[in-house]
């Protein structure tokens, strides 16, 4: 991270981890406190993968791990049908043997 990143979230990188998951919970250009508005995601924050403390026989098809969303492929395409173009999906590894993504919910209520 560059100095004048590291300005703008702070010396820890728990400041920044912070800020990153605040990026899919919050509306993008929205002011979070003194902070900056948050940016949009960047490629290299999207999780590359989700685990679990302990084995589960059975998720949900709509998940959240950290207040970090994820959906499995077939919820994934009926929000789509919902809601075309509105959010955005990123693949992620996965704690079982369904295919997972990443959701960013773009816009909230």
């Amino acid at each position: 991270m560059t100095e004048a990143e590291k300005a703008r979230f702070g010396t820890r990188p728990i400041d920044y981890i912070s800020r990153v998951t605040w990026k899919f919970s919050s509306e993008i250009g929205v002011p979070m406190g003194s902070n900056p508005p948050l940016t949009p995601i960047e490629p290299h924050e999207w999780p590359t993968e989700f685990r679990t403390d302990k084995t589960y026989r059975n998720l949900g098809s709509f998940i959240s791990l950290a207040g970090i969303m994820a959906v499995t492929t077939p919820m994934k395409d009926l929000l789509e049908r919902i809601d075309p173009g509105m959010h955005q999906f990123h693949p992620s590894g996965s704690p079982c043997r369904r295919a997972w993504s990443t959701l960013n919910p773009t816009t909230f209520w």
